[in-house]
């Protein structure tokens, strides 16, 4: 039965804009691991969005795209846009996972926090960020990693 393929199903909340962060998952996984996506709201594919165009699509109606994943049996879900919890700040980073799990009864994570977390597993003290973003989420993502670090 096609159900036991696969011991564990991710839920994945993207912009429906960003066509890296599917097959970038997809490679990742180990046997028996899989992922399944749920895309919303977008900007332009051909310009890098600001703080706006990010706020904008980080309160987009997150608890629907939630409950579209359950139908595919997920056992953990991830909000796949880091640059919009960026852009929205710690605390809605941490509601945001809150909320996914209490509208699920699932475990979730956000693509920041998995940075955040990763960079505490590697015991990293420094960190340099380099990335595609406008100069305000760019500052917006650095002010995200230094209040982390100060917790």
């Amino acid at each position: 039965m096609a159900e036991e393929r696969f011991a564990v199903r991710l839920g994945v909340i993207v912009p429906a804009s960003n066509t890296n962060l599917e097959p970038d998952v997809i490679a990742l996984f180990p046997s028996g691991v899989w992922a399944h996506f749920d895309r919303i709201g977008s900007y332009e594919v051909d310009s890098i969005p600001d703080l706006a165009q990010l706020g904008e699509l980080a309160t987009c109606d997150l608890e629907s795209r939630v409950r579209q994943l359950l139908s595919a049996r997920v056992d953990v879900l991830a909000y796949g846009c880091t640059s919009a919890a960026y852009a929205m700040g710690v605390e809605f980073d941490h509601e945001l996972a809150k909320n996914m799990e209490a509208w699920s009864s699932l475990p979730a994570v956000t693509a920041a926090r998995a940075v955040v977390e990763a960079v505490e597993a590697l015991g990293a003290r420094r960190v340099a960020l380099c990335s595609p973003y406008e100069a305000d989420v760019q500052a917006a993502a650095v002010a995200f990693l230094e209040h982390e670090d100060s917790r």
